[in-house]
Order: structure tokens, then C-alpha cells, then sequence
């Protein structure tokens, strides 16, 4: 029984042509046929099919300890006569195959711990340096994929595994792309595993992976039937009750498939698709009447565009003119019109930079005010709100950051009494540190010391423990832990002080990271400049590598973005652009925000990127140093940036997608109009997206460095008057980083 498994394994060295595809095989493929697979092809060897291959692995089975056995004996017998059995190290062609059994060469005796084949008989395995071999299982040599079985011999022909089929040929190697036997031709993918069912560019192949070649792929494209058209996908299909986008254009398909033109009704929403099918934009003529469809297609209804009035219908108003904002006098009072005649009534409302308040019927208001339990005092001469310290005779009050009156507390060293009036008598006492036998404790202004709490002093935060001494090292509260700094590396260091963006101990493996808010990193990896570090549970960093991308293309290919190359073969690569880098990033902060709100995204990202060539700003040139800059983007270390490349690569991501590679290139050109004094050649579909961003009266959209959501904006303290900060939907755009006062 084992001579037969054994000359049935021989057999299975097939003939075996290996195919470069020219994209030319839908009719016939077109080989590049080997010298060897030539020569081998005038053998005796008969070619076995996968079902032959699969009853003699079966067979092979019930042998596999026995062939173990006399394996080890064989292989004790070949260690002692090597200068007779030890063949050159096998070698691949430029096709990564070779028909030819590796050659025997003797080798000196004296060489004893190299890996190297082993010939026995008319079976082959591969012995490494330290007499091991690999069983039941794949190994790459010299750069060419082998497998060998469970009683280590190198397998060839047909071998079915858990994952599908593959080819192994006359030398061992795992075959890849075309291979013809016999008649018949197969294909095998990157990894070796034979495709079925499914179609090789042009080239069909079926349930057994076989070539069928008189089926010919359909072609997609338009239909004509009658007097209506429908699209044809590759595979035969076609949209039915939604949008497809052919051509750079949106097209909607009803419920039966038919491409739809004229008025459409969706959600409430109405589109005009044009006599080709193709969705407008922009201003349309219809029937005599003009509509403004706003970039998604929808109609826009009730609202200015530009200077020119849609009413509920989306119809265009001729003779209504739009109002100019601005103020207007009566007497000796004063309100603000909007331009749509409308004003303010009961609030506070922002003109050029300033707050302004206005009473129940619309004037402004001046002098003191109060509003719930805070005072307020709007200028006299321009009713514009004061901040800060404020002079009423020989009287000094201070108004906060938000122009309320500050009562019954300190401003620096300065008291402010029940009544907000500067009690200039009064002198605040300073907290100072002192020494009590070697460790520090803190006088506060009242002549106590502080005790388990934190305090500020000079800027530095400190902890006093329950008995008022300064704690140092590290500190636990809760579940969290801080770092108080034992020693001072510089003189700009204080001991004691809380730790920021600090490693202690060592930096990097072996040590630990305190983070921008104070806190120990444990239990996940964490981004730094180039590298993410991996911290265990105890927060002690095990692990750092370098922070390079790897996703997943539509093949299944493991790709590394930042190198642009496959793991699988570091010769071959596909280039990820800057503006496609740049729109995964748009998508990954932005994909539902529309394409307005990705292009103000965009925006700040270029905004950052030219900051840099004209100023000293700590931000980097390049596209993909300055979304992985530290602390800046959340995206590049949440895992959000990662998926949103994998749809990049893999050419996913649907409408969203296109939206950010178009806010990238509307992006590009805007920079560019404004550098070149040109932004009345932007396009109106450009033009209508810098006017629903509504940045603030004399600013542009190039002043604006950063966004974050409203509420984020609101708990980071920002002054938006001195942000100059705006909000498009859940978006708020700012130009700086300042507190509020």
C-alpha cells in the first residue's frame, strides 16, 4: 500500500504552464510556457485531477506514522553519508517555479548546521540547521512557498486544505496565477488558493475552478426599451427605488429599474433629473419658472439664495429684493434689521464682533442690565457689551469673559465686594510654601494649610495628603493614577508638580506614560509622535512600533499604507495620494456632515498644511504628519482613520466617500482663489458652499485652523468673539486656541 501512495505522490508532479495574463483571454489564454514545463510536458508523468489528488491524500493518511518512522530512520541514515545526498538549496525562476528536482551537491562533512534538502528516493524534505522539519504545514524558502506532510515530505500536485484548493508543482513550489493542465486551465490567487465560480477579469471559472471559455463576461452599460432606459450592471443587475452614481453623475432608478426623469418626489425632498436622466444642480428653468437645487439635488424652498428669493414652492421670486442688514435709528433709540426685515427681541445677538442686547420691542439696550442674578453693562454710546474692568465715576467693577458683574471674590489680588464695587482697602493674602523638617507644606490666604486637595501655585498643580505635606511621586485617586514629580530636571520644573505628557522612568518599553490630562496610560495602546506604545493593565509599556497603517484592499491583501506596499511582497505597491489620504481623513471627522461641512473639514486640514510655509506654527507641511501629529486628531489614534483608508483602498464608501474627495478638491480650490485674487471664477456650486458656511463678516475661510464639536467648544472654555469661531450643523469652525478671559 505505501509504494502506491508513494508513486501516485510522484505522479502528481504534473505538467504544469505557467500564465502572465495580458488582460487578452477572453477568447483563449495566452501562456508564457518555461523551457522546463516544456520538457516536462514530454514525460510519462499523466496528469491527475483534484478528486484523484484527494483519494490519494486519504490513502497517504493511514500511512503517515509509518512513513514517520522509517522518515526519521532515513534521515539519521542521509546525516551520516551527506557528502552523498546533500543538493544545492532549491532555486526559483522569475515565475517563482521550477519543473526540475533540486540538484545534488556534495557538500563537506564538516558542515553540519545549514538548512538544506534531503532527497530519499524519489521523495524530497527540507531539513533546517537544527535537524527540525516542518510536518502538516507551509514554509517559505528561498522566497517560494512549499508544504510538506504530516510525515515532513514536500508535497506536489493538487493539495486541498481547509481554505481551498492549491497547486503545488514538479519542484514543490506553490503555483500562482494561470496554470494549464492537461486542457484545462485554473487559477490560483496571491495565496495560492484556486478561484471558483467567479470571474479572472474577463475570464470566467467555474464551480471546479475550471476556464470556461465560451462565456463571456457582460458588459455594463445603458439599456434602451422603447422610449425608457435602465443600466445594466456587469453581473446583470440593475438599481431599483434608489440613486446610482455612472459616469460622475446621479441618476435615480424606480421600482421597476427605469431610469427617472423630470420632477421626483423623495422623503418629502424633490429632485429634477434632467432629459438624460442626470440629477441637476444649481439653478434649473422649467416650465418658465427657475428653481435653485442645492449640491445633493434637493430643492431648495423659502430662503435666500444669494440675492435672490425661492418661496415654499422653490419657485424664484423676480421682484422680491433682499434687505441689507444693518442698523436703523428712530428717535433717539436703535435696532438691528436682519435682511430679511426680521430683528431681535429679548436676547443677545453678535454684530461685528460685539454683543448687543435687545428689549422685548427690539431696541437696544444701554446702560446697566440685569438679567436672572447677574448685572451687565452695555456701552452708552454704542450699546456694545463690556468685558473686564469697568470705571463709573470714581467706582471700578469687573465684568467676567461672558459680561457678567463679578460680586464677592478676587480678581488677581483685587476684591470686588456683594455689590461688585473694587474694595480697594482690602489686600489678599498670598499662600505660600513652607518647610517643616523636609517636607513642604502650603499656607493658604487665610492662614490654614491646605490639606488633601489639590492646589495651583505659580501655574503648577500640587496634592496635599490629609496631614497638609506636599505628596510626591505617584498619587492614586479612584481608579486613576498621577505622577507627582520627586526631583526637578530644569529649572523650569518644580518638585512636586503634577505630570503632563511625561514618561516615568524610562521612556518607552519598561517604562510609563502620563497623559495630556494627568493620567497614567494602562491597558491599551496609545499614539506618540510616529509610534503607538502597547501599556499593560499596570500601565508599564511592553511594546512600541512604528505607527504605519496596515488596512485591507478589495483582494483581501494586507496593505501598509505609510510604506505603500503589500506585507505579502514589498516589490509591489499602490500609491495612496495626499488628497485621498486627505479625504479619508475629511470622512473619517466628517461623513455626516455633508459636503458643506466636509469641505470647511478639508479646509482647516490645508489651512494647516499652508500655515506652516508662511509662518512658525507647529504644523507640519505633509499631509499625513500633520493628521498624526500628537494630540491633534482623534481619528488617527480611535481606529476611525484606519477604516476609513480601508475604504479608500478598496474603492468603497459610497456617496459619503465621493463627498470627501470632492470637499478636498473644493478645498484646493479655494486656497487657490484666494492666493490668486480669483474667487469670483470659483463655481456657483463652490460659491454656495462658502455662504452656507457663514464665517463671520470680514474673515475667510483660510483663518481657520481647527473645529471640534459645540459642546467640546464649550467646555474647552474658547472665546468665540476672539475665535472668531462659527457653527455649520454639528461643526464649530475657530481660527485660534484662546480661553476666555
Amino acid at each position: 500500500m505505501k509504494k502506491k501512495y508513494v508513486s501516485r505522490l510522484l505522479a502528481g508532479c504534473l505538467t504544469v504552464t505557467m500564465l502572465t495574463p495580458t488582460g487578452a483571454l477572453a477568447s483563449v489564454p495566452q501562456p508564457v510556457v518555461t523551457q522546463e514545463a516544456s520538457q516536462v510536458a514530454g514525460q510519462e508523468n499523466e496528469t491527475e485531477n483534484k478528486e484523484q489528488a484527494e483519494e490519494y491524500a486519504a490513502e497517504g493518511a493511514a500511512e503517515v506514522q509509518t512513513d514517520k518512522t522509517e522518515a526519521a530512520e532515513n534521515r539519521t541514515a542521509a546525516d551520516k553519508s551527506r557528502e552523498q545526498t546533500e543538493p544545492q538549496t532549491a532555486q526559483t525562476g522569475e515565475q517563482a517555479v521550477s519543473e526540475e528536482e533540486p540538484q545534488v551537491q556534495v557538500q563537506p562533512r564538516a558542515v553540519v548546521d545549514v538548512n538544506q534538502w534531503i532527497r530519499d528516493g524519489n521523495r524530497w524534505w527540507y531539513r533546517h540547521a537544527d535537524g527540525s522539519y516542518t510536518t502538516n504545514g507551509w514554509e517559505v524558502i528561498n522566497g517560494a512557498w512549499y508544504y510538506f506532510d504530516g510525515a515532513g515530505w514536500m508535497v506536489t500536485g493538487w493539495l486541498k486544505r481547509p481554505s481551498g484548493w492549491y497547486y503545488l508543482t514538479g519542484s514543490g513550489a506553490m503555483a500562482t496565477g494561470w496554470i494549464q493542465l492537461g486542457s484545462t486551465w485554473y487559477y490560483l490567487n496571491e495565496s495560492g488558493m484556486m478561484q471558483a465560480d467567479t470571474w479572472i477579469g474577463n475570464n470566467y471559472v467555474d464551480g471546479s475552478g475550471a476556464w470556461i471559455p465560451g462565456k463571456v463576461k457582460a458588459q455594463a452599460g445603458w439599456i434602451q426599451s422603447g422610449n425608457r432606459w435602465w443600466y445594466r450592471h456587469a453581473d446583470g443587475s440593475y438599481t431599483t427605488n434608489g440613486w446610482e452614481v455612472i459616469n460622475g453623475a446621479w441618476y435615480y432608478f424606480d421600482g421597476a429599474g427605469w431610469m427617472a426623469t423630470g420632477w421626483v418626489k423623495l422623503s418629502g425632498t424633490w429632485y429634477y433629473l434632467t432629459g438624460s436622466g442626470a440629477m441637476a444642480t444649481g439653478w434649473i428653468q422649467t416650465g418658465g419658472t427657475w428653481y435653485y437645487m442645492n449640491t445633493s439635488g434637493a430643492m431648495v424652498t423659502d430662503t435666500w439664495i444669494g440675492n435672490n428669493y425661492v418661496d415654499g414652492s422653490g419657485a424664484w421670486i423676480p421682484g422680491k429684493v433682499k434687505a441689507q442688514a444693518g442698523w436703523v435709528q428712530s428717535g433717539s433709540r436703535w435696532w438691528y434689521r436682519h435682511a430679511d426685515g426680521s430683528y431681535t427681541r429679548n436676547n443677545w445677538e453678535m454684530i461685528n464682533g460685539s454683543w448687543y442686547y435687545f428689549d422685548g420691542a427690539g431696541w437696544m439696550v444701554t446702560g446697566w442690565l440685569k438679567l436672572g442674578n447677574n448685572w451687565y453693562y452695555l456701552n452708552p454710546g454704542n450699546g456694545a457689551m463690556v468685558t473686564g474692568w469697568l470705571q463709573l465715576g470714581s467706582t471700578w467693577y469687573y465684568m467676567n469673559g461672558s459680561g457678567a458683574m463679578e460680586t464677592d471674590t478676587w480678581i488677581g489680588n483685587s476684591y470686588v465686594d456683594a455689590n461688585g464695587v473694587w474694595d480697594q482697602s482690602k489686600t489678599k493674602a498670598q499662600a505660600y510654601w513652607v518647610l517643616n523638617g523636609d517636607r513642604w507644606m502650603l499656607v493658604q490666604e487665610d492662614g490654614t494649610y491646605a490639606k488633601k486637595c489639590w492646589k495651583t501655585v505659580d501655574g503648577k498643580e500640587y496634592y496635599l495628603d490629609e496631614n497638609g505635606y506636599m505628596v510626591t511621586g505617584w498619587l492614586k485617586q479612584g481608579s486613576t493614577w498621577y505622577y507627582l514629580k520627586p526631583t526637578a530636571k530644569n529649572s523650569a520644573e518644580k518638585v512636586g508638580e503634577k505630570a503632563y505628557n511625561y514618561w516615568v522612568g524610562t521612556a518607552g518599553i519598561g517604562g510609563y506614560y502620563i497623559d495630556k490630562y494627568g493620567r497614567m496610560v494602562a491597558g491599551k495602546d496609545y499614539s506618540l509622535g510616529s509610534y503607538v506604545y502597547t501599556f499593560d493593565a499596570n500601565g508599564l509599556c511592553t511594546n512600541r512600533e512604528n505607527r504605519y497603517l496596515q488596512v485591507t484592499d478589495a483582494n483581501g491583501r494586507k496593505y501598509n499604507v505609510e510604506k505603500k506596499t503589500y506585507l505579502s511582497d514589498p516589490q509591489v505597491g499602490v500609491d495612496v495620494t495626499e488628497d485621498e489620504f486627505l479625504a479619508a481623513a475629511v470622512y473619517a471627522e466628517s461623513a455626516n456632515q455633508g459636503l458643506t461641512g466636509m469641505t470647511g473639514v478639508a479646509m482647516v486640514m490645508l489651512n494647516r498644511m499652508r500655515t506652516n510655509k508662511t509662518s512658525s506654527a507647529p504644523y507640519p507641511s505633509e499631509a499625513k504628519n500633520m493628521i498624526y501629529q500628537a494630540t491633534q486628531f482623534e481619528v488617527a489614534r480611535d481606529g476611525a482613520l484606519t477604516k476609513s483608508l480601508n475604504l479608500i483602498v478598496s474603492g468603497k464608501g459610497g456617496t459619503a466617500m465621493e463627498n470627501a474627495k470632492k470637499a478636498v478638491a473644493n478645498a484646493r480650490a479655494i486656497c487657490d482663489a484666494y492666493d490668486n485674487n480669483k474667487t469670483d471664477e470659483l463655481s456657483d456650486e463652490v460659491k454656495g458652499i462658502l455662504e452656507e458656511l457663514k464665517v463671520p463678516e470680514g474673515h475667510t475661510m483660510l483663518e481657520y485652523l481647527g473645529f471640534m464639536t459645540p459642546k467640546a467648544f464649550e467646555n474647552a472654555n474658547l472665546d468665540p468673539e476672539k475665535t472668531h469661531a462659527f457653527t455649520y450643523k454639528n461643526t464649530t469652525f475657530y481660527s485660534t486656541w484662546i480661553k476666555k478671559s
